[in-house]
């Protein structure tokens, strides 16, 4: 999740089957979807992993020692910017679509060198006000990445309330982070290890909260620096970037909850994935805890 001074903006995942979720939100029963017919592999639905025992961090296989880890570099692929102003749903879905577009060619090649079966998320832009689905009825989340239903939800409001240089690092950066949890899915870690009785808002839970949330950061950011060409992150946009990845944290959320990791880990995990365009920088579930802080 990231909550930023300027524009606050909540970025959460929702993980399948289970009462977790991570910046809560609506979303809509009859949104419009954009899934996009990429290259793609047979899809596999296995099923997910819902341990018995208590939730503790415990360094498992899939989370530490993942495929994604050791299939190398993100690749450029020619990404297309959203053109227009994004003032209306209809233009934030537009501008999303050209987003998930180049994310979907960015990753199918690292997703099949991983070992795992690659797919493309669906994309819902929502009213808040109105919408309802993904089993949420709580109206907080201004992005987040849905699991159960395997798509990206965009509240296309919160769009209308910054200026349109910020709108498009703001939207780059949200979809990548949030691609960054379908990533997760699709590796199988994004669900494991969670046990449905425990506390959410335990310190385990939290613990497990931030390593996931920065690994999405972090899956981001390797996108992010891999087509920074492309998208124009230089100069002036990449420094905007920049301001925004470090400014934002749980230092920002209404709550303070510390479940998605403060400033400086946004930082920390944000820039080196940023310069190498590696996912191999990304495995936050080795780290030490002063690392997901």
């Amino acid at each position: 999740m990231k909550v930023r001074v300027a524009a606050v903006a909540v970025i959460g995942v929702l993980v399948v089957g289970v009462a977790v979720r991570f910046g809560p939100g609506l979303v809509p029963a009859d949104a419009e979807e954009a899934g996009r017919p990429v290259v793609r592999v047979p899809k596999v639905d296995a099923p997910l992993r819902q341990p018995t025992t208590a939730m503790t961090f415990t360094p498992d296989l899939p989370l530490v020692q993942n495929g994604l880890y050791k299939a190398g570099r993100v690749p450029a692929v020619s990404c297309r910017m959203p053109v227009g102003a994004q003032t209306s749903r209809a233009a934030v879905l537009a501008a999303a679509t050209v987003v998930l577009d180049c994310l979907d060619r960015s990753w199918v090649s690292v997703v099949a060198r991983s070992g795992h079966y690659f797919e493309s998320p669906g994309l819902v832009v929502f009213d808040r006000a109105k919408d309802k689905s993904c089993e949420l009825r709580e109206i907080h989340a201004s992005a987040f990445y849905c699991s159960k239903d395997n798509k990206i939800y965009l509240e296309w409001k919160d769009y209308l309330q910054r200026g349109n240089w910020n709108r498009q690092i703001d939207l780059l950066d949200t979809m990548a982070h949030e691609y960054g949890h379908h990533l997760q899915r699709l590796a199988g870690i994004l669900s494991y290890g969670w046990d449905p009785e425990a506390s959410q808002t335990s310190a385990a839970a939290l613990l497990k909260s931030r390593r996931l949330e920065l690994q999405a950061t972090c899956f981001g950011a390797a996108f992010l620096g891999a087509n920074k060409t492309s998208l124009r992150l230089t100069g002036e946009r990449l420094r905007t970037w920049q301001h925004q990845t470090r400014h934002s944290g749980d230092e920002y959320s209404a709550g303070k909850l510390r479940d998605h990791g403060s400033r400086q880990s946004q930082w920390r995990w944000a820039a080196p994935a940023f310069q190498s365009a590696n996912p191999s920088s990304c495995n936050t579930f080795t780290a030490a805890t002063t690392k997901v802080s």
